[in-house]
């Protein structure tokens, strides 16, 4: 009963995020409803939005230095972008390989007010080519691809961390691949959430941390 009430408020509140911002970030889509040129394809997910809520709580637990830089690993319509403004993340980068989605996402970001918007940075790219900047921290993935593909994406994070050393963090909803992390990164799992039938780990690791919280 608590579960249901708690997703029926999730889902009622992304529906007012919608109608008060005029943005389209609530529908699901299928892989097999986007056009998308790329060899993972197969190894990708369906578009399923996270709920805004559990978003927020999840962030407001956790401790990230002021300067902290927000990347989520298909980002779709931008929904999550938009929230991470609510935060005091000094870039905000969103990585995703559908055009369809990515121009969606653009067109829900022109709503909102400047200088805010200003903040975030949508990127049209598979996320194995992407090149991190070397001080993003704060990696976002609501379980976007199979393993072999999020493998890869690890490895792009481990060479940035090679090139800078620094403390980060690793946010998973529906957790299928944490190993991959643990295994690769050497990330542990400092946190677990549950909250309206959506499960998420959180792993950390690197240098020591510094103080200031982004909330």
């Amino acid at each position: 009963m608590r579960r249901s009430l708690q997703s029926t408020t999730n889902i009622l509140g992304d529906w007012w995020f919608d109608r008060r911002h005029g943005t389209d970030t609530m529908s699901r889509l299928q892989q097999d409803e986007i056009e998308v040129d790329s060899p993972h394809k197969a190894s990708a997910h369906a578009y399923i939005p996270t709920r805004g809520r559990p978003f927020r709580a999840v962030l407001r637990s956790l401790d990230f230095p002021a300067d902290s830089v927000f990347v989520d690993y298909g980002s779709g319509k931008g929904k999550l972008l938009m929230l991470a403004t609510e935060f005091r993340f000094k870039r905000i980068v969103g990585i995703e390989y559908a055009p369809e989605l990515h121009r969606i996402a653009l067109a829900n970001i022109k709503r909102l007010a400047q200088p805010v918007a200003a903040r975030i940075q949508p990127v049209c790219a598979d996320a194995t080519a992407y090149q991190l900047a070397d001080d993003e921290n704060v990696f976002y993935f609501y379980n976007p691809f199979e393993r072999d593909v999020l493998e890869l994406v690890v490895e792009r994070i481990r060479e940035s961390i090679d090139r800078n050393p620094r403390h980060i963090w690793v946010i998973y909803v529906d957790p299928r691949f944490s190993d991959a992390f643990a295994d690769r990164l050497g990330l542990e799992q400092t946190r677990t959430f549950t909250h309206g039938g959506f499960d998420v780990v959180v792993l950390e690791g690197g240098t020591p941390a510094p103080g200031g919280a982004t909330a």
